[in-house]
């Protein structure tokens, strides 16, 4: 039984989930979403949308690009609530879990804060740590740029007396061309498709819960870009891109600050820097004074054709 329908009247408790659980989200990255859904009586314990593909006929299950933090979450009093190895929340996840359909294969990153590893393990599930980085935005922002390290702080200073920041759509297609090469200057396949990422960024941009900033030298030439989205409380740090061209060492710190005030603005309380397991990447985002957290990427492939897919081309 579907309870998607039910879950879109459910408007008070999407904003208190993480952006990327909201319907408008879903819609925009999945033609194929569902949810459930595990409650007593009339209080809801805990919901997990979730979306599929189907490829070689076999149905799969996981995260959309670009769509972090999608998974079980325990609910109390319509609040996520953490869930650990030692929490008694196993019955409300094998109440979600027996709503999946029948797949072939799963993949899914969970929020952070979600730690019940038993429950995935004892079940077959491959649970595998991953990064990210969240500064705190409870201090007042003079003390958050003194929280940032000094090589930071300096060349900030540097950007900002030859920037200026831009917001909307006038350079998207710059944007999107930059943020190409930034794979393919160091041998990565490019995996996003013009057509997604322009439908998220403009989606974002109308719906007030996102936008795409722009640093430009004193020659009003685009030096940096950052697109950030953010929900009631957190901002997330989704996408960034600079210009070999006209590049500034200091023009994605100032987009990154620039962003950090507005969602101190806009009384968020966390900066999510969304994740890295590259090292060099991880040390910048750690020298903002950010604290690293963990998130669990859960996985499962049954389906023998998909595994040697995957074995074959990744």
């Amino acid at each position: 039984m579907s309870h998607k329908s039910h879950y879109l009247t459910l408007t008070e408790l999407h904003a208190r989930l993480p952006l990327f659980f909201r319907p408008w989200w879903l819609n925009m990255v999945s033609d194929n979403w569902d949810i459930a859904i595990a409650k007593s009586d009339k209080d809801l314990r805990g919901v997990f949308p979730y979306c599929m593909e189907k490829k070689l006929g076999i149905q799969i299950i996981r995260n959309p690009s670009l769509t972090p933090y999608l998974s079980p979450v325990i609910l109390h009093n319509n609040e996520m609530v953490y869930s650990d190895d030692h929490s008694n929340h196993d019955e409300t996840l094998k109440e979600l879990w027996a709503q999946l359909p029948k797949h072939g294969s799963l993949e899914i990153e969970t929020t952070t804060g979600f730690n019940n590893k038993f429950f995935f393990k004892h079940r077959g599930y491959s649970i595998q740590e991953k990064l990210t980085y969240e500064l705190s935005l409870k201090p007042e922002p003079e003390m958050l740029f003194k929280g940032f390290h000094n090589n930071h702080r300096k060349l900030i200073r540097l950007a900002q007396d030859s920037h200026t920041i831009e917001e909307g759509l006038k350079h998207l297609d710059l944007f999107l061309s930059l943020h190409e090469k930034t794979y393919t200057r160091k041998g990565k396949k490019y995996h996003y498709d013009a057509a997604y990422l322009t439908g998220i960024i403009t989606t974002c941009i109308k719906e007030n819960a996102g936008q795409l900033f722009i640093a430009k030298n004193e020659n009003s030439e685009p030096t940096a870009f950052l697109f950030t989205v953010w929900d009631n409380k957190k901002m997330y740090l989704l996408l960034s891109a600079v210009n070999t061209e006209t590049a500034h060492h200091g023009a994605g710190r100032l987009l990154i600050w620039h962003a950090i005030q507005l969602a101190k603005q806009k009384g968020l309380s966390v900066f999510d820097f969304e994740g890295s397991m590259d090292e060099r990447v991880g040390n910048i985002y750690k020298r903002f004074g950010s604290e690293r957290k963990t998130y669990l990427y859960i996985s499962k492939v049954d389906s023998w054709i998909w595994k040697i897919k995957k074995q074959l081309l990744g």
